[in-house]
């Protein structure tokens, strides 16, 4: 017979496919339409200089019409509001997560957003936001370099389309590694918040397979439990799953068996497991 278990594992809050999905539309769009104004004003320029008129006025010109698209893109309140909505839409998605397992599990937990959650949350939005409007200008700038190298080298028209093809399925893929991290970084803060607010302080950490270069510290971390105050002690550092970039770890509630079906606070600053040590350790 086997070792009773003592303790239960809380929901393990992986994200929406179909709100990543949806939300990686929004951004494709985006991108498709910075690559239209190229083609539309940025080619017929290079399109001159190509057919052989003089150069250093029109490469100019080409540097002018870039500056003003990454001014026109600037502030994209559509991609900023729709940022915003995706982040909302993953807090909400993991309350009813949480209240589903809870249901399941008949437990007497208090897990409700709070005035901190909704701080933990305005913060991952910030972020985000500021970090997809870094999409454009990056994109711009490469298409600068791209247009640069074809006017030195001569590039003829099937090579420049060639060239800016392939700068936009990068600048696409970044997008949705973005929106990715995005996901992530939002599901953690809230769940983490939300289980400190009900007193649920240590949590378990677990890779997830199937990230293409996992970082071996992080596999190695895989089932270790840490204050979630604190954080786990990785590579010299404390940090929580999810928070370094391409991180795709999360973590998940520790619940004490006796401890399940009472609504009191279950703070404690004990171990209530063994951990491994060398990664996590209390302070």
């Amino acid at each position: 017979m086997g070792r009773r278990k003592k303790y239960l594992e809380g929901p393990k809050v992986r994200g929406n496919l179909s709100l990543l999905l949806a939300y990686g539309q929004v951004l494709e769009r985006f991108i498709t339409a910075i690559q239209h104004d190229i083609e539309k004003e940025v080619l017929p320029i290079y399109q001159q200089i190509h057919r052989g008129c003089v150069q250093d006025g029109l490469f100019s010109n080409i540097l002018v019409v870039l500056r003003d698209l990454i001014e026109k893109y600037a502030h994209p309140e559509k991609i900023t509001e729709a940022t915003k909505n995706f982040a909302e839409q993953n807090s909400d998605y993991v309350f009813k997560t949480y209240e589903q397992f809870k249901k399941r599990n008949s437990l007497r937990i208090d897990w409700q957003p709070s005035v901190k959650t909704r701080e933990r949350l305005d913060e991952a939005i910030s972020q985000n936001v500021d970090l997809i409007k870094t999409i454009p200008k990056k994109y711009l700038e490469d298409v600068k370099k791209e247009f640069s190298k074809a006017t030195a080298k001569g590039w003829d028209m099937q090579q420049i389309h060639t060239a800016l093809t392939e700068r936009h399925g990068v600048t696409q893929r970044r997008a949705f590694n973005m929106a990715v991290d995005q996901q992530n970084k939002v599901i953690n803060a809230v769940s983490n918040q939300v289980n400190k607010d009900a007193g649920i302080v240590w949590v378990k950490w677990i890779h997830r397979a199937g990230v293409k270069k996992p970082r071996h510290s992080h596999v190695m971390a895989d089932g270790t439990i840490f204050d979630v105050r604190k954080g786990c002690f990785i590579d010299e550092e404390w940090i929580m799953p999810g928070q370094k970039i391409n991180c795709h770890c999360f973590s998940v509630a520790v619940i004490p068996i006796e401890a399940q079906r009472r609504s009191a606070a279950l703070v404690s600053d004990a171990h209530p497991f063994k951990a491994k040590p060398f990664f996590c350790r209390a302070v």
